[in-house]
């Protein structure tokens, strides 16, 4: 058997388990993507011997392809895949310090999942199950979708919609999708006038930054230290990369949970240090 073909072989096994012939249907497509990048591993072990006693390979094939084919699936939603879309999926990307061999396993999901026949609820619904349905990897997994669908404001209404079956699929309520919204469209605001507040350091500037930073820690200014600080640390809780270690989820996505606590953290120490100033 031709090396390039064990990954369309490993991903039928697993589909097959997940979803029958359906699934396995999935998975060989799955395999494919992942064909290149494991071709080297594979053959230097001696075979599909490779794999074996790395169950961890599964659940991060899942979550790379899951993650950009996804995206692809809700930027295309617009009617077209805009520039902003395409460098919101590129900040993602170096977020995620992919290696350029990844880079393109990434680039061929997003392509894949513009298809206007792809199985959506099918790759989301066998995604959760690989992540065995944890709460806070699918959270990095959802925000991260919001993030590159907000990159082309405002968010058009098919995007929401599919923003909403994905949250749903994925096991989130409408509430918390809601406010998973809110917390994503206040942390890009705060990034880009943090941004601005440095460079121009103008009362406007910071003033921007401030009204998001509370935003993105779903606080009102009228709130106490006491309240504000609970609704930190809750936030970082759910956030820190520290949480994610040793559930199988790539290094990669891992980052993306950094950046999330780092952005959370500036964002409280910009509004502790305007309380700091009033007082």
């Amino acid at each position: 058997m031709k090396l390039r073909i064990w990954g369309k072989v490993f991903g039928a096994a697993i589909g097959f388990v997940l979803g029958k012939f359906p699934g396995m249907v999935f998975g060989a497509a799955l395999g494919h993507l992942f064909d290149r990048s494991l071709a080297k591993q594979i053959d230097h072990a001696g075979g599909f011997s490779a794999l074996f006693g790395q169950p961890q390979v599964a659940s991060q094939a899942f979550y790379f392809y899951a993650m950009f084919s996804v995206m692809g699936h809700i930027a295309k939603a617009r009617g077209q895949v805009t520039p902003k879309q395409i460098q919101a999926v590129s900040a993602v990307i170096r977020q995620m310090q992919l290696t350029e061999e990844a880079q393109k396993e990434a680039q061929a999901a997003f392509r894949e999942g513009k298809d206007p026949a792809f199985p959506l609820e099918r790759t989301l619904s066998e995604f959760r199950y690989a992540c065995a349905g944890r709460h806070d990897v699918l959270q990095v997994y959802l925000e991260a979708q919001i993030q590159v669908a907000y990159a082309e404001p405002p968010l058009a209404s098919e995007q929401r919609k599919l923003l909403a079956e994905v949250a749903r699929v994925l096991g989130f309520d409408t509430n918390s999708f809601n406010r998973l919204l809110t917390m994503i469209e206040a942390e890009m605001a705060f990034r880009q006038q943090q941004d601005r507040s440095e460079r121009a350091k103008t009362p406007s500037a910071q003033h921007g930054a401030l009204r998001q930073a509370y935003r993105l820690l779903g606080v009102e200014r009228t709130d106490d230290d006491s309240k504000i600080k609970k609704a930190y640390r809750k936030l970082m809780a759910q956030h820190h990369p520290d949480k994610l270690a040793g559930k199988n989820v790539p290094e990669e996505v891992m980052r993306l949970a950094k950046q999330k606590s780092q952005d959370i953290q500036a964002a409280y120490e910009v509004i502790k240090q305007h309380r700091k100033s009033r007082s």
